[in-house]
């Protein structure tokens, strides 16, 4: 685990925890790497006992489907590329839609305020 966190350049002392390690740096560096790369990467804790000791980093190649996306993703500004990648984007588009419709098919104004006067 000392090797594994020379290679990707962390601080002495630094995500000492595994749940640290694997929550701030594999965890986002595999969901970006996959989002991204022509290919699709994993990894797998090796556990001695109850302790991680190792980690098994896995690589495999996207289909072409994939390689698609990547390649639209990569050409598409990088701003905004975190909420994509999420899936958060396409959330707030639709929600966007939706308001528009609404506000679309509302009642205007002079109908509220002549009803209002009726009462």
């Amino acid at each position: 685990m000392d090797d594994l966190r020379h290679i990707l350049g962390l601080e002495e002392g630094k995500f000492s925890r595994w749940p640290d390690l694997r929550r701030f740096v594999l965890d986002r560096a595999v969901a970006e790497i996959n989002h991204l790369a022509g290919f699709r990467m994993g990894y797998i804790p090796i556990k001695k006992g109850r302790k991680i000791t190792a980690v098994k980093l896995t690589w495999g190649r996207k289909d072409l489907p994939e390689l698609i996306e990547a390649q639209k993703e990569l050409d598409r500004p990088r701003v905004g590329r975190t909420v994509r990648r999420e899936g958060k984007a396409e959330t707030i588009e639709n929600e966007r839609a939706a308001l528009a419709d609404s506000l679309a098919n509302a009642p205007n104004w002079e109908v509220i305020e002549n009803a209002h006067k009726e009462f």
